[in-house]
């Protein structure tokens, strides 16, 4: 929310709330509308709910882990033009396609199309229907199991992806080509934000060697508030963003970890939770040679843990 109104966008802000304490709402109010989640709905298939709940001629729906660093005009001006924009997923995830989902999710056959990431969407109302009621309907019908949060799932699975995998298949299935404003992942990049530079992080521009800025950074995975997380241009953004005096809803610093806040200690404390995720991304991606790491996952599953 403070990205977007930084960058000029007073659009009304919607949140569904999937579980906020009281003192959450609180320091939400008079910033965004809270709209409760439906009963029974797991977090990760809320998406959709929001733009169905309070329909608007072009909705912007986003994950709260995304930072917005460019203005949304030309998305917004393509979405009220008739297209859904969406950006391309992080390869090697990129070009995801299962013929099963059609079948599963009784729709016409598909065509293969560039595989998009749903934590960001710019959608038209004219394409409500077509995609956010199907989206939701998929959902239901897939529900958990065969899903990264269910048992015993791997990346192999149709559905492994679950929300994500379910709004692709519908994609693919409904809209036509003109219908549909595919942008290059490096528009809306995962972590490490390879090549990414913040250039004022006053005005939040990012940019690559090309002079490209992207409109989106999205914290896929582990998060910087919750855990020791490397340290890129999105962190460095995010103490900005929760704390700097100018931003709509200013934080207290002692509400955010120490290696989010502002002086020397917290810089030190944020180089050693770079140096903290290095070391387990470097194990996991040994573990993974091996093997290791996915006979670990599927025992824990046997035993009713999420890894």
């Amino acid at each position: 929310m403070n990205s977007l109104r930084l960058l000029g966008h007073r659009a009304p802000f919607r949140l569904v709330d999937a579980g906020l304490a009281d003192a959450q709402r609180d320091l939400l109010s008079g910033h965004v509308e809270l709209l409760p989640a439906p009963v029974d709905v797991p977090p990760v298939h809320l998406a959709p709910y929001g733009p169905r709940l309070r329909p608007a001629d072009v909705q912007v729906v986003l994950d709260a882990d995304v930072i917005a660093v460019r203005p949304l005009t030309g998305l917004i001006d393509a979405a009220a033009a008739g297209r859904l924009v969406g950006f391309v997923n992080d390869p090697p995830n990129h070009d995801r396609f299962f013929p099963e989902w059609a079948e599963v999710l009784g729709l016409r056959s598909m065509r293969r199309r560039a595989y998009l990431n749903a934590g960001q969407f710019v959608i038209p109302r004219t394409l409500n229907a077509r995609v956010l009621d199907r989206w939701i309907d998929g959902q239901v019908t897939v529900g958990m199991r065969g899903t990264r949060y269910g048992r015993k799932a791997r990346l192999s699975d149709p559905f492994y992806f679950a929300d994500q995998d379910v709004v692709n298949a519908v994609l693919s299935a409904t809209l036509d080509d003109d219908e549909l404003d595919v942008r290059e992942h490096r528009l809306a990049p995962h972590p490490p934000f390879a090549g990414l530079r913040l250039t004022d992080i006053q005005a939040l521009t990012c940019t690559y060697p090309d002079r490209t800025q992207p409109y989106f950074l999205h914290h896929t995975m582990a998060k910087p508030w919750l855990q020791a997380t490397r340290l890129t241009v999105y962190s460095t953004l995010l103490s900005r963003l929760l704390l700097a005096p100018d931003v709509a809803l200013r934080l207290d610093p002692g509400h955010v970890p120490l290696r989010l806040r502002p002086g020397r200690l917290a810089s030190v404390d944020l180089r050693r939770a770079d140096m903290q995720a290095r070391v387990k991304a470097d194990a996991r991606r040994r573990l993974g040679t091996f093997g290791i790491r996915t006979r670990l996952a599927d025992r824990l599953r046997a035993f009713g843990v999420r890894p």
